[in-house]
């Protein structure tokens, strides 16, 4: 608004000096001169509103909010649990206190919905994302570093555990997990709650490999409904029983039903559709699928991974380490077994492993450019994340996945599953490890000429089609390290 007063008192005083010289206020040519004038300070002005984003709602209002919500913990985390979900434009819901996870319905189905899944409703366009199990993005929400507030000694994220970031719920995250396991009485009841139930679970299977032998790794792979043809070039390359010297388990994570954008004009209309039985004719086949009642879509990434922590949780007590990775990452088995086995027994039962980001910054939403990864005030009211591992490719030891299958049901929804992890692990006072043989975001395989950098990548981002998987699985040769994996496997037995 001041802009506009500014722009208000040049137009005057223009239109004055102009009567001054004229020395006739009255004469035709300074009537043209005051109009000409006040047509070229509309248009002035009105280019401000539009660069603003309306009355009132320019960006400075927002980063002033954050400054404010920073300043002060309490109101912070006050501001948090008052909210129940986002604002009511944003794709997203949450699940305040007493709730489910899936937003306010509790059937586990997609977070933005309003309604029942097999309505067709209108709302902004996020479905011109292509799908899949991109569940770290590629970098967009984490390109800016912090501002020099923020990094100073009383920042949010100063020191892990920090008093002055307390995201919901706000308990002592360690003390709480202690008393559980001893069977002692809690203030606080879990505001994450299960309530879709499991359509292929393989219950009883994991504990043990196709070999018979005890598994000691176990590896999810988060996929699309949609995308068969991923999940059949993984099986083929990387996903090979054959090609681990350890012993591995490998199934995919998967929602029941998928979301998916037509449109209309300038509208975008969504339906949900459901790929029960054309899942269930794909696991008969190959055994290997675990899929849950919710719709699969990027919001509900964190409901994915959530899943597989409760999963691998309950049904494979046995493996040592659990691996995340979206169906779009090649993984290089040796690179992986050699990265797990270097960890050492001190670090063990605090592992938790990837591409780490240490000074992400939350996007907001504006009325130029949004995104997926934009978060509303209402939603995250802080002005960073804390340090997270991506999601794309996430190692964790078995300590670690136990404690966060407690800790995620006592800590607020959040919609990108990364963070939600990273928020947990703060709470839990963990710190995530950066494993730079992990590239979480941009493509390798197409711009890097060098075969043995590639060989030294344990996980690498960027492989949409499945003829790219192929493409580097024959490059690096690997089909010759399964082959001697089978036979070490061999001669073992």
């Amino acid at each position: 608004m001041w802009r506009l007063r500014r722009a208000g008192r040049i137009c005057s005083a223009v239109c004055h000096r102009a009567s001054n010289r004229l020395k006739s206020p009255d004469c035709l040519l300074c009537i043209f001169t005051c109009t000409f004038v006040y047509v070229l300070c509309f248009i002035f002005i009105l280019a401000i509103v539009v660069r603003s984003g309306g009355y009132g709602s320019g960006s400075n209002k927002h980063s002033m909010l954050f400054r404010m919500k920073d300043a002060s913990a309490e109101a912070a985390n006050a501001a948090v649990e008052s909210a129940g979900v986002a604002d009511s434009d944003d794709a997203t819901g949450g699940a305040g206190a007493g709730g489910s996870i899936g937003g306010g319905s509790g059937n586990g189905e997609v977070l933005y919905e309003r309604k029942s899944v097999d309505d067709v409703f209108v709302e902004e366009n996020v479905f011109n994302e292509s799908p899949g199990g991109d569940a770290g993005g590629d970098g967009q929400r984490s390109e800016r570093q912090l501002d020099p507030e923020v990094l100073t000694e009383t920042g949010p994220f100063a020191g892990y555990g920090s008093q002055d970031f307390r995201y919901p719920l706000s308990v002592d995250m360690p003390e709480l997990l202690a008393r559980l396991r001893s069977d002692l009485p809690v203030s606080v009841s879990p505001i994450n709650q299960f309530s879709s139930p499991w359509l292929i679970q393989h219950s009883g299977e994991c504990n043990r490999t196709a070999g018979g032998q005890p598994t000691e790794l176990l590896v999810l792979v988060k996929s699309h409904p949609a995308n068969l043809a991923n999940r059949e070039a993984i099986r083929r390359t990387w996903a090979r029983p054959d090609c681990w010297r350890q012993r591995v388990r490998v199934y995919f994570l998967l929602g029941a039903k998928a979301a998916y954008g037509v449109r209309r004009g300038h509208r975008i209309l969504r339906r949900v559709r459901d790929w029960r039985q054309s899942l269930l004719d794909e696991d008969s086949r190959h055994g290997d699928l675990l899929v849950r009642e919710f719709v699969d879509h990027y919001f509900n990434n964190t409901l994915k991974l959530m899943s597989g922590i409760q999963w691998s949780d309950s049904e494979c007590p046995g493996a040592r380490f659990t691996a995340f990775v979206d169906d779009d990452f090649f993984v290089n088995p040796y690179q992986v077994e050699r990265q797990l086995n270097s960890v050492s027994a001190a670090v063990y039962g605090r592992f938790l492993g990837g591409y780490v980001w240490r000074t992400s910054l939350p996007r907001r939403r504006s009325r130029k450019h949004r995104s997926k990864w934009d978060i509303s005030v209402s939603e995250y009211p802080w002005s960073s994340y804390p340090p997270y591992a991506a999601a794309g490719a996430l190692f964790m030891s078995r300590p670690v996945l136990e404690d966060i299958a407690v800790a995620m049901l006592y800590t607020r929804y959040l919609r990108f599953d990364d963070i939600f992890i990273g928020l947990v692990a703060h709470k839990l006072l963990l710190s995530p490890l950066h494993m730079e043989s992990v590239r979480a975001y941009e493509p390798v395989w197409s711009n890097c000429t060098d075969t043995q950098a590639l060989l030294r990548l344990a996980a690498s981002h960027g492989y949409k089609a499945p003829s790219e998987l192929d493409k580097m699985w024959q490059r690096l040769h690997l089909a010759g390290l399964c082959t001697a994996a089978a036979v070490r496997t061999a001669g073992a037995g």
